[in-house]
């Protein structure tokens, strides 16, 4: 028989239900944004963790000043309101200052149907509603499945010093420089001379393509065709993603991150490793070893910017935003070097994505901090960028103090190998800068930067090699295995509609 609940028990809990309907308004936001999203929960559990610890402790010290939990409850809501309408102004206050007038009237009149205690009661029951919609619909969709699945993300960087596992196999690194232009587009549209750069990679032994593409114009779409060897409408997961179905986006992300080209070199007897991006859509967290820097990552900063938390971090801490960034490129070069430096017996093969010289530009061309607002940090207007000087400056700077930092990352491979070591630098794309007006991506887009270090293969790749081939070739080379190598094809599309994508023509220039 259940014991009676007392009357001190029955007022504890229902002074907790007070807090309790706010933060389940405030985790439906946060879940249904991430499951929108398709992110892994490693990227939202410190979002989780701080926003409901900043409610309670928000809860607590309204709930001292009420002197009266559900009055603090009452508050705590219309606080979440206040934060959410945030960015839309006067539009916001729509919503927030009628709800302040409401509550404030509902309190002072001397008789009310319902009491404060029976509203937090039924607000409490209809968050555990929603909460529970939020879940079911992402069950529904695969999003929670992905999401456990996700769980199992490869774990930190560990030393072995014991005997090497086949000596005659090199360990392979793949570096993404993300968004950097092929040489010669660099000096004809950004003025940056990369002779320097290039000269001292053809000094370590490094091929450079003069005429690279990528095979599309934007990092998810190269990634997802890359990792798995095979053009988007060739790989039947994300078929549905093509056509631009919006609740496919976790499925995106699961061919990136469980890709076909980590399963073989893990099947081949090698470690597989990657480096995160801050942009989990395209992190591969399913290998042996992922290494993260820790930094603010693109759901928590744009879930910042739509409310009031970012011009906050403008106000009161207006290095953040630029500190962010850089530690992002900073961390994903260093994190590549410890890889080197940290033996192992296996052969590995080593992922690393680098995120510039792509926007934001943080950086001058020795490595100067620029200053950032966090309001524009995530937001990257490359349509009109091409016609600002100062932008194409600012690119300019941040490339060089990128190439410069990738010789140091190679020497460090280099000098810490202990089994040979192929090396690739490729761009997912080109700058991706555009002139006002433009609807679609101009042909540059796909003008990529490619160039390979290939012991007892040199010239492995020519002089037009595209991403779609990088691993067919070098598992081919080196693993004697019998891929296919598919035709080197260019696609295009609008920047409204990036899955709308186009042929190139063979002979489009540049």
């Amino acid at each position: 028989m259940t014991p009676p609940v007392s009357d001190p028990e029955r007022r504890l809990r229902s002074q907790i239900l007070g807090l309790v309907y706010p933060l389940e308004l405030l985790l439906v936001f946060v879940l249904s944004s991430a499951f929108a999203c398709g992110i892994s929960p490693y990227a939202v559990f410190r979002t989780i963790a701080l926003t409901v610890a900043g409610f309670l402790i928000i809860g607590l010290l309204l709930r001292l000043l009420l002197r009266d939990m559900h009055r603090a409850g009452i508050a705590l809501l219309l606080v979440f309101l206040a934060l959410a309408s945030w960015p839309l102004g006067l539009q916001g206050g729509i919503v927030v200052i009628p709800a302040v007038v409401i509550a404030v009237l509902l309190d002072r009149l001397p008789r009310r149907r319902i009491t404060w205690g029976q509203f937090s009661e039924a607000g409490s029951k209809f968050g555990a509603i929603l909460l529970t919609l939020v879940l079911i619909q992402a069950g529904m969709s695969g999003q929670l499945g992905t999401a456990f699945a996700d769980l199992s993300q490869g774990g930190g960087l560990a030393a072995d010093n014991g005997p090497l596992v086949s000596p005659e196999q090199p360990d392979i690194y793949v570096i993404v420089i993300d968004g950097h232009a092929r040489s010669d587009i660099m000096a004809s549209q950004f003025g940056l001379d990369e002779s320097g750069f290039l000269a001292d990679l053809e000094t370590r032994g490094f091929d450079v393509s003069a005429d690279s593409h990528s095979n599309y114009p934007e990092t998810a779409l190269t990634f997802a065709s890359m990792l798995n060897m095979a053009y988007l409408d060739q790989i039947p997961a994300i078929a549905n993603v093509k056509s631009g179905d919006p609740a496919s986006t976790g499925q995106y992300r699961e061919v990136i991150s469980r890709n076909a080209v980590f399963k073989l070199a893990h099947e081949k007897g090698y470690q597989t490793l990657a480096t995160g991006s801050g942009f989990d859509q395209v992190s591969i967290r399913s290998g042996d070893v992922y290494l993260d820097g820790g930094q603010m990552n693109i759901f928590e900063a744009t879930l910042a910017r739509m409310t009031v938390v970012g011009d906050l971090i403008d106000t009161f801490a207006p290095s953040f935003a630029g500190d962010q960034m850089r530690g992002w490129v900073d961390s994903q070069l260093n994190e590549i070097a410890a890889i080197a430096r940290t033996p192992w017996p296996r052969p590995r093969l080593v992922f690393g994505h680098v995120t510039a010289p792509h926007p934001p530009l943080v950086f001058g061309r020795d490595g100067e901090p620029l200053p950032l607002q966090f309001g524009v940090a995530y937001r990257f207007p490359f349509v009109g960028s091409a016609d600002d000087p100062a932008e194409i400056a600012r690119y300019r700077d941040q490339a060089a103090y990128v190439d410069s930092r990738t010789i140091q990352v190679v020497d460090s491979i280099l000098a810490n190998a202990r089994r040979p070591a192929v090396i690739v630098l490729l761009s997912d794309h080109g700058s991706r800068m555009d002139h006002a007006g433009a609807t679609s991506h101009s042909p540059e887009a796909t003008c990529n930067f490619f160039a390979a270090l290939t012991p007892g293969h040199p010239e492995l790749f020519g002089q037009s090699p595209t991403p779609i081939n990088l691993y067919p070739q070098l598992f081919n080379t080196y693993l004697g295995l019998n891929l296919t190598i598919r035709p080197d094809l260019r696609f295009n599309s609008t920047w409204e509609a990036p899955l709308d994508l186009h042929e190139l023509p063979a002979d489009t220039k540049p």
